[in-house]
């Protein structure tokens, strides 16, 4: 008993320490982002400030976490001279965007444990895939995610985008692309000082499509049948009309 309360003595200033620590009260330029038939994506500028407004020797990252969902990656080969699917793996748990903006090189700033303890390196939101049998074909297929999701920009790190006033107001403008699919998006803002995460703070930004398209999405993941019926019939009828109107021609 004496050894529990003198345990528990010893962290009470610790967590007074953690208590007083400022977290960063931020808002966003957007309360939700509509996806229409001429969406070409969006910016999203996060600003705020740590609580109280005093300035200190801070870092700011900013993260953006899509909906979570089920990603394949396959790999094609030549067969007797055909080109074909041979291999696939499949990615579990993954987010359809990350992105990462920090005030300066995330290495530098954010220590590797704080790193790990709450995930914002962009290489910790990739899964490890399943589905293989051989280690080297997981390192093959993890790095062909990682490139894959850089070069299509559907997991990113921008560092140095986070702008840092007197120590004190923060902003960023963060890029989201026209690949975004709806659902509830994560907004995160991690403070930190000396590669340690005083705070986070979190807020969501609703994705949404516009009525038609939204319509149009729903129809096509509950009715996928019907769905591709009505399509190839649309399709045939829009032929059959333009090879009438020229024939007449």
């Amino acid at each position: 008993m004496r050894k529990a309360l003198a345990l528990l003595l010893a962290l009470l200033p610790a967590a007074g320490n953690a208590a007083d620590a400022p977290e960063a009260t931020f808002a966003l330029s957007l309360d939700e982002v509509e996806i229409t038939t001429g969406f070409h994506g969006a910016e999203l500028l996060v600003f705020g400030a740590p609580t109280g407004g005093t300035a200190g020797n801070y870092d700011v990252v900013i993260t953006v976490t899509g909906p979570p969902g089920r990603a394949t990656l396959r790999r094609k080969e030549q067969v007797a001279g055909i080109w074909m699917f041979t291999r696939e793996a499949q990615f579990v748990w993954m987010p359809s965007f990350y992105t990462v903006a920090t005030t300066g090189p995330l290495d530098e700033i954010v220590d590797p444990v704080e790193n790990l303890r709450h995930g914002i390196a962009p290489g910790t939101y990739i899964p490890a895939p399943i589905g293989l049998e051989t280690r080297e074909e997981t390192d093959l297929y993890f790095d062909a995610m990682r490139r894959l999701t850089s070069e299509s920009r559907r997991i990113t790190l921008e560092e140095g985008i986070v702008e840092l006033s007197q120590g004190v107001l923060f902003q960023a403008r963060i890029p989201l692309p026209v690949s975004l699919v709806p659902g509830t998006y994560d907004v995160r803002v991690f403070l930190l000082e000396d590669g340690v995460v005083l705070s986070r703070s979190d807020v969501d930004l609703p994705v949404r499509k516009s009525s038609l398209q939204r319509l149009i999405y729903r129809a096509a993941q509950d009715y996928g049948l019907l769905y591709g019926i009505a399509a190839a019939l649309i399709a045939l009828f829009a032929g059959w009309l333009a090879s009438a109107i020229f024939s007449r021609r």
